[in-house]
C-alpha cells in the first residue's frame, strides 16, 4: 500500500486523501495511515492548503534515501547476529534432552526444506531411497541433482520411484546423466496417488505432509523414529517389486 501510494503521487503533482483514496482503491481509514508512514519515511510532504493535500519526493531523491535506510538496516542486524554469536560462543547449554533418541521436525519453508533434503543426501553414505509423484518428479530432479551426483560418485545407491513415465523428448538432460550411472535406478509405477518422501540409508526420513502440492509448496517432516522408518521402507519395497524400470 505504501508503494502504490507513493508512486500514485508521484505521478500527480498534488492530491487529498480522497483522490489517493479513490486512485488507489486503499480504504479512507487505511490511507491516512500509509501517509503518517510515507511522511515518517521521508517520503512525502503535507500541503497546507484546505484540503489537506499530498505530495511525494521526487524518487531521484527518494530512492538513495530508501537504499541508504536498506543499508543502515543490514548494518544493524549485522552487529545483532555478530554480538549473540559472541555471547554464545562459549557458552554450554542448560538444558538437556531426556527423551528418547527418536525425533519429529516439522519444516515449513521451501528454502529449509530443500536445505534439509540435500543435507540428508551428502550425510548418506549406503543407500537413497525416493518416492515421489508426478509433479514433483522434474521439480525435484533439477533441484537434487548435483547433490545425487555427488552421493554416486561416493558410492551410494539410488533408488527413486515415480508415476510419471518421460517420454524421450521430454526427458531432460540430468536425467540422462544420471542414468548413465549404474548406481541410480529409476522405476516407473502405475499408481494414481503416491506419497512423497526419502529415506536415507534407512535411518533418516524427509516425507511431505501433503502429496498433492507442488514439490517444495508442502510442509515436510523430518523423523529418524525406528517405526516409521520401518513402514517407509516397507511402502518402497512393496512399490519397487510392482515398478517397471527406466532404463537410459
Amino acid at each position: 500500500m505504501q508503494a502504490r501510494t507513493y508512486l500514485t503521487l508521484s505521478r500527480a503533482e498534488e492530491a487529498n486523501i480522497t483522490t489517493l483514496s479513490k486512485t488507489t482503491n486503499i480504504a479512507r481509514q487505511e490511507i491516512y495511515r500509509v501517509i503518517n508512514e510515507l511522511q515518517n519515511q521521508g517520503l512525502a510532504e503535507k500541503v497546507l492548503a484546505k484540503p489537506v493535500r499530498y505530495r511525494a519526493v521526487p524518487i531521484k531523491e527518494a530512492v538513495p534515501q530508501l537504499l541508504f535506510r536498506i543499508n543502515e538496516e543490514k548494518i544493524r542486524v549485522n552487529k545483532m547476529a555478530m554480538g549473540l554469536l559472541e555471547r554464545h560462543r562459549n557458552q554450554k547449554s542448560n538444558l538437556v534432552y531426556h527423551g528418547k533418541n527418536d525425533r519429529f521436525l516439522l519444516i515449513g519453508e521451501k528454502t529449509l526444506l530443500s536445505r534439509r533434503i540435500r543435507n540428508a543426501i551428502e550425510a548418506t553414505r549406503k543407500s537413497i531411497k525416493i518416492v515421489t509423484p508426478e509433479r514433483k518428479f522434474v521439480p525435484a530432479l533439477f533441484d537434487l541433482a548435483d547433490s545425487l551426483k555427488v552421493a554416486l560418485e561416493r558410492g551410494s545407491t539410488i533408488e527413486w520411484i515415480t508415476n510419471k513415465r518421460l517420454d524421450k523428448d521430454e526427458s531432460p538432460k540430468v536425467l540422462s546423466q544420471l542414468l548413465e550411472i549404474p548406481r541410480f535406478k529409476l522405476r516407473y509405477v502405475a499408481e494414481g496417488a503416491l506419497l512423497t518422501f526419502g529415506l536415507y540409508d534407512n535411518n533418516s526420513l524427509i516425507v511431505a505432509s501433503n502429496p498433492k502440492l507442488n514439490y517444495g509448496q508442502s510442509q515436510a517432516v523430518w523423523t529418524n523414529a525406528f517405526p516409521f522408518l520401518e513402514l517407509a521402507n516397507s511402502y518402497f519395497d512393496m512399490l519397487w517389486i510392482n515398478s517397471v524400470e527406466i532404463k537410459h
